[in-house]
């Protein structure tokens, strides 16, 4: 038996500055052969006053996060998200915001 976590957890920024972007993705059960709807997702850009996130997969239905290429172990995977949420960020953009956006990682496994 392992004792491999049952969440897998992809970040990506920086957060010690006023115009930094940040943003997480969380997502259980991880296979890279489909689209993806996130357990948890937070996308923070703190130049334009945007807060966008989900914490449960059913509020996360309008996030998609595909994995394009999955490369070697030790290698760099490539994806995709995108999707559309509401601003929590009362200073910012009102109503639904739409983003998407690329992102590459380095595979541990």
């Amino acid at each position: 038996m392992t004792n491999e976590p049952d969440m897998e957890v992809l970040y990506a920024g920086v957060f010690n500055t006023q115009d930094s972007l940040s943003f997480t993705l969380k997502f259980k059960d991880f296979n890279t052969d489909v689209n993806r709807i996130p357990s948890e997702f937070h996308l923070y850009d703190f130049f334009q006053n945007i807060d966008l996130s989900c914490a449960n997969v059913a509020d996360c239905q309008t996030v998609k996060f595909t994995i394009h290429d999955v490369g070697t172990v030790g290698g760099q995977a490539k994806g995709t998200f995108s999707g559309k949420l509401l601003n929590l960020n009362s200073s910012g953009p009102q109503g639904l915001v739409s983003f998407d956006g690329r992102f590459s990682f380095n595979r541990e496994r």
